[in-house]
């Protein structure tokens, strides 16, 4: 269902989302409580007035880092995901090449005999949309629901 679809264009935001946040939580700590050192606050949680201009550039510096992080994450499971219809094509053309993704071989098998390969071909497109929109700065959720849409089995 279009519901289901939404769902799952959510979840791997989401997915991705706390995968860039573990990368980044640590680092941002860390740097927080090193400036906070550099200017002589107690913490990183009580700057001095003065130095609130490093601090307010500090937190735009992570916040760019996350985005990107965001977006690299994002980006790495699509690339799964197309390794993914790539070994459906490969199934549905015959070629004598190992799968990249061998211990989903049976679901592969499925959806191999159940599209034909224009249609396979047509998702890795998709695919490729998605990420060169996100890769160009797009709403991420909104790229990954109209991949979903794009990649829905009737």
């Amino acid at each position: 269902t279009l519901q289901a679809v939404l769902a799952a264009a959510a979840d791997l935001v989401d997915d991705a989302k706390q995968r860039a946040e573990a990368a980044t939580k640590d680092v941002d700590a860390r740097e927080r409580e090193e400036l906070a050192r550099l200017v002589g606050a107690p913490s990183a949680k009580s700057p001095p007035r003065w130095a609130a201009a490093q601090f307010k550039a500090l937190r735009k510096q992570q916040e760019t880092r996350a985005k990107r992080s965001l977006r690299d994450h994002l980006d790495r499971s699509l690339l799964d995901l197309m390794s993914y219809y790539r070994d459906v094509v490969v199934v549905q053309l015959g070629a004598d090449v190992d799968l990249v993704n061998a211990e989903l071989a049976p679901q592969i098998q499925d959806l191999a005999r159940s599209s034909t390969p224009e249609t396979t071909i047509a998702r890795m497109d998709a695919i490729a949309t998605a990420r060169e929109r996100i890769g160009a700065n797009a709403n991420v959720l909104l790229a990954v629901e109209d991949l979903m849409i794009s990649l829905k089995t009737d």
